[in-house]
Parts: structure tokens; C-alpha cells; sequence
């Protein structure tokens, strides 16, 4: 009688761990498809500024007239370039909060790169452009910044050069911030999961 009571309990026993260790599993592998799906996203993110301050604002850094010559570009809403925190959450019961703290500014800071960029794309495709094209200079060639100023008006000159200073600034301190964060994402991810395989990604240069 006893023996089989042991043996009872043995096996509830054991039916009990491997069910823990079962769950455990899961659990992980959620947590790790959960990171990296955010490490995509945020190398999205990542990328798309990268290729915007290489293709358009590197091109004029030097250009004093940098706010009118600078193309603008159709409105990009990037509506699937969020993080999807919740399901982070396992982060907060580690010592890498603070990562994930990271990670949630940088998405901030993403979305005031991205809502800067329209701005300023709004205003140059419905005031800056119309005002030039019934100008004597037109809509072709570069402009100087001095003659630029006397046909746009002082307002709207001083609006496109604001806006303008925002965008390459904002775009220039996310790309950076970016960089260490990402980075510290995945050494806080490897930490926690050092047998688990994250995403490998390669940063437009």
C-alpha cells in the first residue's frame, strides 16, 4: 500500500516538473520571438533615418541654403515601425530595466524624427514651392540662402530654416542614441537568454 502510494506520488511528481519545464519553455521562446521581433522593428527604424540623413541631409550639410535645397519627401506615417512593449514586460523582472527604458525613448525620439521630417515636407510642397515656382528663379537649380530669404518673406524663410535645423538635428541625435541602444537591447537580451539565437543586423552605413 504504501509502495504504490509512493509511486503515486512520484509520478504526480514528476508529471508536475515536467510541466513546469514544459511551460518554462514557452515561455521563453515567446520572450525571445517577443525581442526579436522588437530588434526588427527598431533596426527598421533605425535604417530608415540612416538612409534619409544619408541621401538627403548629407548631401547639403555644407549648403547654407540647406532648407530650400534639401528635397522633401511624401508623408511617411511608418505606422508599423512600433515596438510592441507588452510584450516586453518579462524585461522589468531583470536588472536590464533599463534598456528597455532606452528602447522606449528611442521610439519617442523616432516619432519626433518622423513627425519633424513631414512638417517640414508639408511646408515645402505647399508654401516654400508654389512662392518659388512664380518666382523669376522658378523651381530649377540650387538657391542662395540671401535671395532665397527677400523672395520667401521673412516668416516663411525663418519657418522652413527652423524646421529645417529640427529635422537634421533630431535625425542626427536618433541615428546616435540608436546605435547604443540597440546595442544594449541585445547585450541585455543575451544576458537574459544566453543559449537563445537573436536577430543579427547590419546598420546602412
Amino acid at each position: 500500500m504504501l509502495e504504490t502510494l509512493l509511486a503515486v506520488f512520484i509520478g504526480a511528481f514528476l508529471a508536475f516538473k515536467l510541466e513546469g519545464e514544459s511551460r518554462k519553455r514557452e515561455e521563453i521562446k515567446k520572450n525571445v520571438a517577443a525581442s526579436n521581433s522588437a530588434l526588427f522593428v527598431i533596426l527598421r527604424q533605425l535604417n530608415s533615418l540612416k538612409l534619409f540623413q544619408r541621401d538627403m541631409i548629407d548631401p547639403h550639410r555644407s549648403d547654407t541654403a540647406i532648407s530650400i535645397n534639401m528635397d522633401p519627401l511624401l508623408q511617411e506615417t511608418h505606422d508599423d515601425l512600433d515596438v510592441d512593449f507588452k510584450s516586453l514586460d518579462f524585461i522589468l523582472g531583470t536588472k536590464h530595466q533599463k534598456a528597455l527604458i532606452e528602447i522606449y525613448l528611442l521610439q519617442q525620439r523616432f516619432r519626433e524624427a518622423t513627425k519633424a521630417i513631414n512638417h517640414r515636407s508639408k511646408l515645402h510642397y505647399e508654401q516654400i514651392q508654389p512662392v518659388l515656382a512664380e518666382s523669376d528663379i522658378g523651381m530649377s537649380g540650387l538657391y542662395e540662402r540671401e535671395y532665397i530669404a527677400k523672395v520667401l518673406g521673412e516668416k516663411l524663410f525663418d519657418e522652413i530654416v527652423r524646421i529645417t535645423d529640427q529635422v537634421v538635428t533630431t535625425t542626427d541625435d536618433t541615428i546616435k542614441s540608436s546605435e547604443t541602444a540597440l546595442n544594449k537591447f541585445l547585450s541585455a537580451l543575451k544576458d537574459i537568454y544566453p543559449k537563445a539565437k537573436f536577430l543579427n543586423f547590419t546598420v546602412i552605413s
